[in-house]
């Protein structure tokens, strides 16, 4: 979050300090997420964070983003050229005189459900912000460090953005650092003396801790000593292909999805009591991830769900031996909870159109 609040107040002052007075406004993605602070929350867009704080939030024009696993435009993903950034560009084409810049989720939406999108997206979006003098800010906050098989996920386009946020993998999680990069156009614009205001700012207590310094700095190390990315695709091919083996044909799975060691499957929109009617319904009131998780737990593994979508995204040094152990113990999760759910829907419709009568 506080990378973040950096990004979007960085790009806001540059475009003040430039005479851009009236680009004051940011474009973000629909279900995208990108913080609980109250910048963040501004170009966030899931109603469990937001709602509570709209008097206080300043919203971002948001905008349909990619919707690869429901496509409106009926594509293939492996063959896809990003039609749907037409929305996009008509918004940033309608209003770039008062956008300061663009934010997304490179590649993968998290919170949106592991939404992963093509790269070709990226590049348009890259190509067209540049020629409104609009920022393109890169929230790899959760996607960089090689989660999705390349060093950051914009790399998967061959671009570069304006302004990018990382951390979590930049210290492996051992300790709580972010870092915001900028291009040497938005650092010299705050590079003046001093009695001109043009300084940037925005400090914490524990801004550039140490500590954390250093293991940022063991973190990159590791990544060039131990090949990490290498190790990243290898799994991650081996966790797809496990993937469809398991789940491929699963009557309950709507599809699945990977991308680098991310794997994402999404159930299918229905609950079991509309199936008994003979119909199909999006109900997420039945929380049916989180039932799954539970069940989950008592198999010794950890399902995080996402609405109807549960994702896989372990540690780098996970095996394959134990990727077998948790997609083997996620199917038997999901199959107990059908089963049962089916058994007790199936006795309460019996019970319900029971007419006693005597012989």
């Amino acid at each position: 979050s506080s990378a973040i609040e950096i990004a979007l107040k960085l790009s806001f002052q540059y475009h003040q300090q430039s005479g851009n007075k009236d680009k004051k406004k940011f474009i973000s993605l629909a279900n995208g997420y990108h913080g609980e602070t109250l910048g963040a929350l501004g170009v966030t867009d899931v109603d469990l964070f937001t709602n509570t704080y709209k008097p206080l939030i300043k919203e971002s024009i948001k905008i349909d983003g990619p919707m690869c696993s429901n496509c409106r435009y009926n594509q293939n993903f492996d063959s896809c050229s990003a039609q749907c950034f037409e929305i996009m560009e008509k918004a940033i084409e309608q209003n770039h005189d008062e956008i300061a810049a663009v934010i997304v989720e490179p590649m993968v939406q998290g919170a949106a459900g592991m939404n992963m999108y093509s790269a070709d997206y990226l590049k348009k979006l890259r190509k067209i912000t540049e020629k409104y003098n609009v920022h393109f800010i890169a929230d790899e906050i959760a996607m960089g460090f090689g989660r999705t098989g390349k060093m950051f996920a914009v790399d998967h386009a061959e671009i570069s953005p304006d302004l990018m946020c990382i951390g979590k993998g930049l210290t492996a999680g051992y300790l709580p650092m972010s870092i915001v990069m900028m291009t040497d156009d938005i650092y010299d614009n705050f590079y003046s003396d001093y009695l001109l205001g043009k300084s940037f700012l925005h400090s914490h207590s524990y801004s550039g801790n140490a500590l954390g310094c250093a293991v940022a700095v063991e973190t990159l190390k590791i990544f060039e000593d131990e090949n990490i990315l290498e190790m990243v695709n290898e799994k991650g091919k081996y966790l797809k292909k496990k993937m469809l083996e398991i789940f491929g044909n699963h009557e309950q799975i709507k599809s699945c999805r990977q991308i680098g060691l991310i794997g994402a499957m999404e159930l299918k929109n229905e609950n079991l009591e509309d199936r008994l009617e003979g119909q199909s319904l999006k109900n997420y009131s039945k929380r049916v991830g989180y039932e799954i998780y539970k069940i989950g737990l008592t198999k010794g593994i950890i399902l995080r769900p996402l609405g109807n979508v549960i994702y896989f995204m372990p540690p780098y040094i996970i095996t394959k031996d134990e990727i077998d152990i948790i997609l083997n113990k996620c199917k038997e999760s999901i199959d107990e909870y059908y089963e049962t759910t089916f058994k007790e829907k199936v006795k309460i419709k019996i019970d319900e159109h029971f007419i006693p009568f005597e012989v």
